[in-house]
């Protein structure tokens, strides 16, 4: 599914993981990557913080999910929580380059609306 994802394949992509997510709703990872197309592709950013929260109820300590459903909350405009989200998933995990440059680009974004 993975691969159909990085050839462009991104409907295909989508309805594989809605497939499996059938099959096995409790997939928290297979949740979470569906989460992710749906937020950072703008495909459908609800629908995607909806499944993300699932994973995250699922494995609610995961620094990954966390960061999708962040990522989902800056995306709706919903910066102070980004924040606060991203910050959590950095803290527990410092060296995660995915959630350092979210972590950034919300903070860049939380200064710009000060200015």
């Amino acid at each position: 599914m993975a691969d159909l994802e990085k050839l462009g394949r991104d409907e295909e992509a989508l309805s594989s993981y809605d497939n499996a997510l059938k099959l096995n709703p409790t997939d928290a990872e297979a949740l979470n990557v569906y989460a992710w197309m749906l937020i950072d592709k703008d495909i459908d950013v609800d629908k995607g913080i909806e499944r993300v929260k699932e994973a995250l109820e699922l494995s609610p300590d995961n620094s990954n999910f966390e960061d999708t459903l962040a990522w989902g909350f800056y995306k709706k405009g919903r910066h102070q929580e980004a924040l606060e989200l991203l910050q959590q998933a950095a803290h527990r995990h410092p060296d995660n380059e995915d959630i350092k440059q979210h972590l950034a680009e919300v903070k860049d974004k939380l200064t710009q609306a000060l200015e």
